[in-house]
């Protein structure tokens, strides 16, 4: 059984969020710089295609890492595999004139394997989607603010200058309220 509970953060995103001090251990460097993975060799041309639609779309979020291949190539396979299913069995369906999830046989009707098939791939890839932040629930998991959807570098002293600056601006108001 896997870890439970949420999946840990970075920790330049918790120095962000507060919950670590600023430091350079914490931070690492300075300029942050999303490296997409490299496509894998054994894709097929329909799985080259998701894949290069998928980095485009999850590009701007900034939360694909190179180590994140693997899970993006599963993602692409199955999602291919799940297509290729649905049409053969639209395919059957016509060809039968039926709906294609029953088959009938010697021993009576049957499930079309090919359903099976299908389902799993469904399966699968809504488990990779989620893995890599594209389920409504897992974008929320994210917790994504306006300034990490962007396409450039992420300069994180500046950002937690200005983040510090703020709560400063507003704890200073407060205690000027309280002396009046």
């Amino acid at each position: 059984m896997g870890k439970r509970g949420p999946m840990p953060e970075k920790d330049f995103r918790k120095v962000l969020s507060g919950n670590l001090p600023v430091t350079k251990e914490n931070l690492g460097n300075n300029d942050f710089e999303i490296i997409a993975p490299q496509r894998p060799k054994h894709l097929s041309k329909e799985e080259k295609k998701v894949w290069k639609d998928t980095i485009k779309l999850l590009g701007s979020l900034n939360i694909l890492e190179e180590v994140d291949g693997p899970i993006l190539s599963a993602f692409c396979c199955s999602y291919c595999r799940w297509i290729t299913v649905e049409k053969e069995i639209q395919k059957l369906a016509k060809e039968e004139g039926s709906t294609g999830l029953i088959l009938e046989t010697d021993n009576g009707r049957s499930i079309n394997p090919l359903v099976i098939i299908s389902r799993r791939a469904q399966k699968d890839t809504v488990t990779y989607a989620a893995q890599l932040g594209m389920t409504p629930a897992a974008r929320l998991r994210l917790d994504l603010d306006d300034s990490s959807i962007t396409k450039r570098k992420v300069n994180a002293f500046e950002k937690l200058k200005k983040i510090k600056d703020e709560r400063m601006d507003k704890k200073s108001e407060k205690i000027r309220k309280r002396r009046k």
